[in-house]
């Protein structure tokens, strides 16, 4: 089941308004930009751009060049559809990944930041909404806005201040608690006006994902890009970049403040553990059980199982703090991370085992899964 471009469940119940604040020859046709630069590559998570992607977002006309003004005017009129700001906020994602120079150009965008700052807020403030088109679509640009979020914060001091400076961590954390097992036992997420056609599929966990993933940018470390870390000596007393990594010995963004933000609001620490304990160990992903490094816009972005990998990347930059790290090394946290470790998904298994490095337990979840010669059991 492969779709060129999300609303699917929701395309008989939204349609597509005008922009009332524009000229009609000048509207802009972003779900056909989307669906031209994605390439058929419909991946929900895309931790890199096909050459295909790559080479439509180059062409003079397209959406992340010469028409990138027009999509920057729809994500920051405040009299823009709902829907259209998201798909504003989508094709941002898509013209930024493995791409620093529109990284600093979109985020220094006047209104930017506090556009997609915005969205997420509108769309935490709908969880509840009755109508069912209306909840999905405030949910679905909640999605898009924290991907935008997510990729935007990435080894940028300027949109990763901004965006902290605005309360992006706040609301995010605040959208995870509303619709997570801590605070509501994840009722919300199974609420009437959130279902996806009666199916029980929801875009609850799709915003879900995205809002844990973009939480752990937010609390990432960057070294001129990412930050890989080494214990400085066989006690492990502290974690320092590495020194053979060419990118940069150095962190030049540190998000220690951040990570504390982070786990003083109250519930939050247990919210993404029990985030992280929900993992992927299925030997084949099914259709009702999608691995997240396989799923797709339109067939799995109502399924919980996108959603652990997102947590388990927060605690593992959580982790890198010294007054947290013990908490987490000893705790419930190790326990599920380890298990996720074990994950045939290879995004959770990569995240599982970067958390167990920052927790100082690789080598004792290691012996737990793989006895090493002469240890015991």
């Amino acid at each position: 089941c492969k779709r060129s471009y999300l609303y699917a469940a929701a395309a008989a119940a939204i349609s597509f308004l005008s922009h009332g604040s524009v000229a009609e020859e000048e509207e802009y046709d972003m779900v056909k930009q989307i669906m031209f630069i994605r390439a058929d590559d419909n991946r929900l998570f895309r931790p890199f751009p096909t050459k295909l992607t790559h080479d439509h977002r180059e062409k003079e006309d397209s959406a992340c060049k010469g028409n990138l003004p027009k999509v920057l005017a729809y994500l920051t009129n405040p009299d823009s559809p709902t829907q259209l700001k998201g798909q504003a906020a989508e094709l941002l994602s898509l013209c930024t990944n493995y791409h620093p120079e529109n990284r600093e150009k979109i985020g220094s965008s006047e209104g930017v930041i506090t556009s997609l700052v915005s969205m997420i807020q509108n769309g935490l403030q709908q969880i509840h909404h009755d109508d069912q088109a209306e909840a999905f679509m405030h949910l679905d640009t909640f999605a898009r806005a924290a991907e935008a979020i997510w990729i935007l914060t990435y080894n940028s001091p300027s949109n990763h201040k901004a965006f902290v400076d605005a309360g992006a961590i706040e609301i995010l954390a605040s959208y995870l608690l509303e619709t997570g097992a801590h605070k509501n036992d994840g009722k919300v997420c199974l609420h009437k006006g959130q279902q996806v056609g009666g199916s029980g599929r929801t875009p609850c966990h799709h915003a879900r994902m995205w809002a844990g993933a973009a939480l752990q940018n937010l609390a990432a470390d960057y070294c001129d890009g990412t930050c890989w870390f080494e214990w400085n000596n066989a006690s492990k007393t502290a974690l320092v970049p590495h020194s053979e990594e060419k990118r940069g010995r150095e962190i030049t963004i540190s998000a220690a403040k951040e990570r504390e933000t982070i786990a003083s609001i109250d519930g939050l620490m247990e919210e993404l553990v029990s985030m992280a304990c929900a993992m992927s160990t299925k030997e084949k992903p099914s259709p009702e059980h999608p691995w997240p490094s396989h799923a797709v816009m339109g067939r799995d972005d109502g399924m919980p199982s996108l959603v652990p990998w997102a947590a388990i990347g927060v605690l593992k930059n959580l982790a890198l703090s010294d007054e947290l790290r013990h908490d987490l090394a000893y705790g419930m946290a190790y326990r599920c991370v380890c298990d996720a470790w074990a994950s045939k998904d290879w995004l959770e298994a990569e995240k599982a085992r970067d958390a167990l490095h920052h927790m100082g337990r690789q080598e004792d979840c290691e012996d737990e899964h793989m006895p090493r010669e002469g240890a015991e059991l």
